[in-house]
C-alpha cells in the first residue's frame, strides 16, 4: 500500500461552516480551501494504487460534504520519500538521482520548498522515470485522471441535457462501449 495525496475540486463556490466542520470531523487528514471561487479539498489516502486512492477520496468527500466532486486536480506534490515509496526505490537511490550522481541526470527541479523540504510534481517525476526507465506509469496516471474527470464532467452535464440530447449521448455511450459497468 502506498499513500497518495489527492486534490479534488468540488462543484461549489464555497462550503458552509457546517460542511467544513463535518469534513474535518469525518476526514481529519483533509484540508479545505477556497481559491478564485473554487473549493478544493486535499487529503491523503492509503491505497494499492493511484486510481483506488482517487476513487476512495471522491466517495469519502462526497458522502461527508454532500457536494459532488467536479474534478481531480492533476497537481500532486510529493516528497523524495514518497517518490522512493511509489517507485519501489530506496530514499538513498532517489537522493542520488536527484543530485545527478546516478542515472542520466536532468531529474526535475522541485516545484516547491516547504519548511526546508523539497516537493516535486508527481507527473514531472513520472515523466522523467518514463524516459529514464521506459516506464509506462505516466501514461497510466494521466489516463486515470482523464477518465475519472470525464466521468465526473459527464455526471454534472447529464442533468442539463434535453431529452433528445440525453438519448443521443446514451446511444453513443452504448454503441461505442464508452462506459462499462
Amino acid at each position: 500500500m502506498s499513500e497518495f495525496t489527492v486534490t479534488l475540486r468540488l462543484a461549489a463556490s464555497e462550503l458552509s461552516d457546517a460542511q467544513v466542520a463535518r469534513l474535518y470531523d469525518a476526514l481529519p487528514e483533509s484540508t479545505a480551501m477556497a481559491r478564485d471561487g473554487r473549493v478544493l479539498v486535499e487529503l491523503d489516502r492509503e491505497a494499492p494504487g493511484f486510481a483506488d486512492a482517487v476513487v476512495a477520496a471522491i466517495l469519502d468527500v462526497e458522502s461527508v460534504v454532500g457536494v459532488p466532486v467536479a474534478e481531480v486536480q492533476p497537481e500532486e506534490l510529493v516528497f523524495a520519500s514518497e517518490i522512493a515509496q511509489r517507485t519501489g526505490r530506496s530514499k538513498e537511490s532517489i537522493s542520488l538521482l536527484v543530485e545527478g550522481r546516478r542515472g542520466p541526470g536532468g531529474f526535475p527541479a522541485p516545484a516547491r520548498i516547504a519548511g526546508g523540504h523539497k516537493l516535486w510534481r508527481w507527473r514531472d517525476v513520472l515523466a522523467w522515470f518514463a524516459a529514464y526507465e521506459h516506464d509506462e506509469q505516466l501514461e497510466h496516471h494521466n489516463a486515470t485522471v482523464a477518465a475519472i474527470n470525464g466521468l465526473l464532467a459527464e455526471r454534472l452535464a447529464m442533468p442539463l441535457l434535453s431529452d433528445d440530447a440525453l438519448r443521443a449521448v446514451r446511444r453513443l455511450a452504448r454503441e461505442r462501449d464508452l462506459v462499462s459497468a
